[in-house]
């Protein structure tokens, strides 16, 4: 009997050999589709990356700070940004003028697993021991501008908030604070700054 050709056997064994190359061939496209989506994203990651530092070049310094308030109020600040983490990072410090009492200082990074700007700040308030911890997070962002919104870090923010920075020539740059009212952004306070070399 196994010296008995059977011709369904031949068939069977034939489809079987298409359908092993037919996946063969599938698993091949699969990853060269797969690995082809990586080195784009690879390289929209290094670009975004790259973009993320350029801002934070054309940032640092020092400035002197003058602007309002959506009451009226004159307001001014010392602001300053430097580089951190072997420049893969930057610190930002602002420090309001009196009457006003606030200081923060926060540090600006490329976040490369979700590829936004995020910035991680503590502010207090001069003469208290209040303090007060913040996310904000960019998704949008040019060589000479960024917006922040508000996110939620161990609560959400008090109401949604936006921070816009943007410079507005070589030594010269304007931030402006916005809240989210009746379903319009509004202005909270802007400062125009003045690059202070020291």
């Amino acid at each position: 009997m196994s010296g008995k050709f059977y011709p369904q056997q031949g068939y069977f064994y034939h489809l079987i050999l298409n359908i092993s190359n037919m996946i063969k061939k599938i698993v091949a496209i699969f990853l060269w589709v797969l690995i082809a989506v990586l080195q784009v994203d690879a390289q929209s990651n290094k670009e975004l990356k790259a973009g993320a530092y350029q801002l934070f070049n054309n940032f640092y310094g020092h400035y002197n700070c003058k602007g309002g308030n959506a009451r009226g109020q004159n307001i001014s600040a010392d602001v300053s940004f430097s580089p951190a983490l072997e420049g893969n990072a930057m610190v930002y410090e602002h420090i309001d003028h009196p009457p006003l009492k606030a200081h923060s200082k926060a540090i600006w990074s490329y976040d490369a697993v979700s590829k936004k700007l995020v910035s991680l700040s503590v502010s207090s308030i001069k003469d208290t021991t209040l303090t007060f911890s913040t996310l904000l997070v960019s998704d949008s962002w040019s060589p000479d501008s960024l917006l922040f919104n508000a996110d939620t870090l161990v609560a959400p923010p008090f109401r949604p908030n936006r921070f816009i920075y943007e410079k507005t020539g070589k030594n010269s740059l304007r931030m402006t604070w916005q809240v989210r009212k009746e379903g319009h952004w509004v202005m909270g306070d802007y400062l125009r700054c003045e690059e202070v070399h020291q």
